[in-house]
């Protein structure tokens, strides 16, 4: 799949559009720190005719305000669960503990990078790319598109 085929890019707020930072005023209301430069990305990517979606798992004032001071389109707050992928699980430092502590249900990663016993966990799904490849390879020497095993 080609950058130009993307339509949606989803997000979450607490460390992607911020520094994970909550600020309390003296009522106890909170309030959250965006990054200037989020937004500037999110409107560099809508002005190519694409869609933004923010998801996350709390309800926050500060989040309405800034999703639509940025015209986002689709806006969800208080998942009740959270699932995460990824291609490449490099599970550097401390990133299993901080992944087994947090209210992410489900992390799924490829096995493009190995994943030591250490590192396994019940959150933690790894899938095969073996399966892909070894199409891949099938498609090469046979001279059928692999482009095809994308569409």
């Amino acid at each position: 799949m080609s950058n130009a085929e993307w339509s949606l890019l989803v997000l979450d707020v607490d460390g992607v559009l911020t520094d994970g930072t909550i600020l309390f005023d003296d009522t106890g209301g909170q309030s959250r720190r965006f990054h200037i430069q989020d937004g500037l990305g999110i409107r560099m990517w809508r002005a190519l005719g694409r869609k933004v979606g923010i998801l996350t798992s709390k309800q926050s004032g500060a989040v309405t305000a800034r999703a639509r001071q940025l015209e986002i389109d689709f806006l969800e707050q208080g998942a009740e669960e959270v699932y995460a992928c990824c291609t490449h699980g490099v599970l550097s430092g401390n990133a299993v503990e901080r992944i087994t502590s947090s209210n992410l249900k489900e992390l799924i990663i490829t096995d493009t990078l190995p994943v030591s016993d250490g590192k396994k966990h019940e959150k933690i799904t790894v899938l095969s790319v073996a399966p892909i490849l070894g199409e891949a390879i099938h498609r090469i020497h046979s001279g059928l598109s692999v482009g095809a095993m994308f569409q």
